[in-house]
């Protein structure tokens, strides 16, 4: 009897032996072994055998890419307090578990100091409006500055991110304020554009319009000349024995009496007075006559008023 009980203790030793003997390290993953204490060795992936009671696993690393969110307050250069949430990814460098495990009791700690340092130094640097555009150079400086310090310990800095920029609602609204009122500048601008532009159209037109009217008028003068000139000749010289100026008399009773037809003929026309008396048509004729003949005498190359007819002896 007693021997079947040392038999089961040896046996139930040697089975825990066993197991103590054994263990298993996953993927991704590295185990550091310590004897008493004190290191011995790194396990990578896979089974393993130590000495049972003796050796130990201490830590196990994952070597997996793990991410660390940290939300720092500071103030920029035109002193407008922001909170930036930085998102770190990190993971221990494969050949550098031993500088991992033993250099350092709490490493998410001691990046996120390197964190608040490298960000608190850089965003004073920059204008709130600069941050906004340029929140990448912030994410730069704590990749480069935290992966510089953290790889004496064992860990790399694989991506750093600026997930968000927060300032406060006063803030906010003070900045909506300023670029709904650029906008009403740029609008009030344009409107302004335009309506130089249209005014500018406006006035080209009325000059073409000016000058197409004064062409017209023009010829239309130069039409009459050449009617009247025509008809000046027509009279002369089929009707015997009248001179020059019994034509321009003629012609003036006509043309007074085509006005005075029109005149009569529209409604839109205003109250007109003339001296409508024989004597008055008669010193009327005269003062056109006048007018003509001192116009000619102006226009004379010698000066002299030429006559109104000339008679050939």
């Amino acid at each position: 009897m007693v021997t079947l009980i040392v038999w089961g203790v040896v046996l139930l030793f040697a089975l825990l032996c066993l197991v103590n003997a054994v263990y298993i390290v996953g993927q991704q993953t590295s185990s550091v072994i310590e004897r008493f204490g004190k290191f011995v060795t790194i396990a990578g992936p896979g089974l393993h055998l130590k000495i049972p009671f003796i050796d130990n696993v201490a830590e196990n690393l994952s070597l997996r890419v793990e991410q660390l969110n940290v939300d720092v307050e500071t103030k920029t250069k035109n002193n407008v307090f922001v909170t930036l949430s930085i998102a770190v990814q990190y993971a221990v460098k494969p050949d550098s578990v031993y500088d991992a495990y033993y250099k350092l009791t709490d490493p998410e700690e001691q990046i996120e100091s390197y964190i608040y340092d490298t960000v608190r130094s850089e965003v004073p640097k920059m204008e709130l409006n600069d941050l906004f555009e340029n929140k990448n150079v912030v994410a730069d400086a704590v990749q480069r500055e935290v992966n510089e310090t953290m790889s004496q310990y064992g860990y790399t800095i694989t991506r750093t991110l600026v997930n968000n920029i927060v300032t406060d609602e006063k803030v906010k609204e003070a900045l909506n304020a300023v670029v709904a009122a650029e906008n009403h500048r740029q609008a009030a601008i344009a409107t302004a554009e335009g309506v130089s532009q249209a005014l500018i159209l406006q006035a080209t037109a009325r000059s073409e319009e000016k000058k197409l009217q004064g062409e017209g008028i023009a010829k239309e003068r130069e039409a009459i000349a050449n009617g009247l000139a025509a008809q000046v000749q027509t009279l002369t010289e089929g009707a015997q024995g009248i001179g020059v100026d019994e034509v321009f008399h003629i012609l003036q009773m006509t043309q007074y009496m085509d006005m005075m037809r029109d005149v009569a003929g529209n409604a839109k026309s205003h109250v007109v007075f003339l001296d409508h008396s024989p004597a008055g048509l008669a010193d009327l004729s005269d003062q056109i006559r006048r007018g003509t003949l001192g116009a000619a005498a102006a226009e004379s190359p010698n000066g002299n008023t030429p006559k109104a007819s000339a008679t050939e002896e």
